[in-house]
């Protein structure tokens, strides 16, 4: 065991749990947060634009922790918030590009939450077949929640590993989550080559 994992082994456990609660998705510059959001709620959005031309800017309605341009149109953003409750129904403003939008909002409840950490973010975007990627979740303290992003044009060999607990597709995106509120593991994304432009991404999210 490393030091890492001996550290999370031995830290003290979290008062919080996570579970799914509700999502939304939408292909406009704009989402309709899902209307039973309350207080203390996780908040992940994420966010994809293409132009005609130039990059779309950059806009979100919660915190960025990836903001990433690919070809010469495209711009990938997640965002995270831990609810405040107003935003329950409420109409969120993202990117807002000329040739596509495609937005994914998941909602995860726990106890009160006040924080979200985001941990092991890896991206990768490229015209041949992604490197895999590991989400080294067993370094972390539960509660937390493990989520992978794949977009395709065609989706090929997707793999998320251990199996997921749920995944959102929407257009050629697919978005997978797995939550631990206990004994995180390691997962293992990983998808084959569709041509160009494929775009591999994952985190895991800490919540106290």
């Amino acid at each position: 065991m490393n030091v890492l994992k001996m550290l999370a082994a031995n830290a003290p456990a979290s008062s919080q749990t996570l579970a799914f609660r509700s999502s939304a998705t939408s292909t406009t510059s704009t989402i309709v947060a899902p209307s039973d959001i309350v207080a203390g709620d996780l908040l992940i959005l994420f966010d994809v634009a293409f132009n005609a031309s130039g990059f779309p800017t950059a806009v979100t309605p919660f915190t960025a922790f990836l903001n990433n341009t690919n070809a010469t149109t495209r711009r990938i953003m997640f965002s995270k918030k831990i609810a405040d409750g107003t935003e329950a129904g409420a109409t969120l403003t993202g990117m807002n590009g000329t040739n596509l939008n495609s937005k994914i909002l998941y909602v995860f409840s726990t106890n009160g939450a006040t924080t979200s950490t985001d941990f092991d973010l890896d991206y990768q975007a490229t015209n041949a077949t992604p490197t895999s990627q590991t989400i080294t979740s067993s370094n972390g303290t539960a509660p937390l929640v493990s989520m992978g992003f794949i977009r395709q044009t065609i989706a090929t060999s997707q793999s998320f590993s251990p199996t997921e607990d749920g995944s959102i597709n929407l257009e050629a995106i697919t978005t997978y989550y797995k939550i631990y509120n206990s004994s995180p593991n390691d997962i293992t994304v990983s998808c084959g080559d569709a041509g160009n432009n494929n775009i591999l991404s994952s985190f895991y999210l800490e919540v106290d």
